[in-house]
């Protein structure tokens, strides 16, 4: 979890944006707030961002069966997108 979150935001800024919009430490995409009984869906607050990256995470591995890397790779976006270069060293 610590990995995700330095890798999505290495300087752990709570108010940072991505090009595609993703917020936060764990760069939740908009669509996600609010899904997932966080406390709020406000994606710059660090606790709800916090909670809603693991349990994004925590649903990407268990639709991979397990398999961390894939969820990871899926995490990222590189499965279905390309935004992201050389995401499958993610």
């Amino acid at each position: 979890v610590t990995g995700v979150a330095m890798v999505e935001n290495p300087d752990l800024l709570p108010k940072a944006e991505s090009s595609a919009g993703a917020r936060g430490i764990f760069q939740v995409m908009p669509f996600h707030a609010g899904r997932y009984r966080c406390g709020s869906s406000d994606l710059r607050d660090i606790p709800s961002n916090v909670c809603h990256g693991v349990r994004i995470l925590a649903n990407l591995v268990r639709e991979a069966r397990g398999n961390v890397a894939t969820a990871l790779l899926r995490y990222n976006g590189c499965v279905r997108g390309t935004r992201t270069p050389n995401c499958h060293r993610y």
